[in-house]
């Protein structure tokens, strides 16, 4: 009788650092300069760039996920951190936007209320074909409404 083989997970399928810029450019996110690759986390699990634009920070992190299972829990490791981060007042809102293009996505509105300066982000969580992707647009809290265009735009344009 052949040995039992286990099945190795399939190799996640991340988008290229022109790729995603090809999204942002399609979505009409208005970059400047070009994407730069954030380090961090086995290149075979985890994939990372960053941008700006005129009043914003954004960021992609695309995970390896098994199942659609660890969905929620990138997003509740994402919230985490970003409440973490913050020394005032959190909220995080869940958005009605989704993106067309993939098994699951749900998005959130996100502020950090301090004395001095507060700051904002709108996220989408995407996932499909194995991979869990977190885009986000944070910047001060003024720049609110431009953070939710960005990634609506985004959202429009996944697949």
């Amino acid at each position: 009788a052949a040995p039992f083989v286990q099945p190795k997970p399939a190799q996640a399928k991340f988008l290229s650092m022109d790729e995603f810029s090809g999204i942002l450019k399609t979505a009409g996110v208005p970059v400047s300069g070009a994407l730069q690759q954030v380090q961090g986390g086995d290149p075979a699990s985890y994939r990372a760039y960053s941008w700006k634009t005129d009043s914003l920070y954004g960021s992609v992190e695309m995970r390896q996920a098994p199942s659609a299972d660890s969905f929620d829990t990138v997003i509740g490791q994402y919230l985490g951190r970003a409440k973490s981060r913050c020394s005032g007042e959190f909220a995080a809102v869940p958005s009605s936007v989704k993106a067309s293009g993939v098994s699951e996505s749900k998005s959130y509105e996100i502020a950090c209320v301090n004395q001095g300066t507060s700051s904002s982000a709108s996220v989408l969580f995407t996932y499909g074909n194995g991979v869990a992707m977190t885009v986000a647009h944070e910047g001060r809290a003024e720049a609110m409404d431009m953070a939710m265009d960005a990634r609506d735009r985004v959202a429009g344009k996944i697949r």
